[in-house]
């Protein structure tokens, strides 16, 4: 595209005080972006009664639906920053789900996301149990193994030695992946 056509089309906003156009549809994310999360404001009521539900002692879940455009990823967006603010875990990025995936699909898309963000924010991986992570890095395929091997020759006569670990890929059953998220949810309540 043009670099005039596309000065010219900010310029319009610009000679009404405005450093783009504020009629965008695009979701306020949870990081960077140029009108960034802080600035959203309103549905203070659903905001509370998302907040209730999370807190209360039962294990409901909430889905946000509406038609496109009207601020779903938003708002959960910004519950997710203010939450994220208070010391509460949340991935660095929304999780979507598609209408065909499985219960298997739901967890390990789940669990890449929360896997995801504690490899990017700096000095989580530390707070997490390494059992827990090792078996996180096994599922998804960071570490297939490691090894320590050396030799040393003098004139023809050698030595030398090996040392591995061998990190097998776990069988995937809704039970193991079940079982997985438990303990990711524990190690990572215990970060708190």
């Amino acid at each position: 595209m043009d670099k005039n056509y596309q000065a010219g089309k900010a310029g319009i906003w610009e000679l009404y005080g405005l450093k783009g156009n504020p009629f965008f549809s695009e979701p306020l994310l949870f990081s960077g972006g140029e009108v960034t999360i802080a600035h959203f404001h309103g549905r203070e009521e659903e905001l509370k009664e998302i907040q209730r539900i999370i807190f209360s002692s039962n294990s409901n879940r909430i889905i946000v639906s509406g038609d496109v455009g009207v601020g779903k990823t938003t708002l959960v967006n910004f519950l997710r920053f203010e939450l994220y603010n208070k010391n509460y875990f949340t991935t660095i990025k929304e999780i979507g789900v598609q209408a065909d995936w499985s219960s298997t699909d739901f967890i390990l898309e789940t669990l890449a996301a929360i896997y995801t963000t504690i490899n990017r924010i700096e000095g989580l991986k530390k707070k997490i149990s390494a059992k827990t992570l090792e078996k996180l890095e096994v599922l998804f395929g960071i570490e297939r193994g490691s090894g320590k091997g050396g030799s040393l020759s003098v004139v023809g006569t050698g030595i030398g030695g090996q040392t591995s670990r061998a990190l097998g890929q776990p069988q995937i059953t809704i039970t193991y992946l079940a079982d997985l998220f438990l303990e990711v949810n524990e190690s990572i309540g215990k970060t708190r």
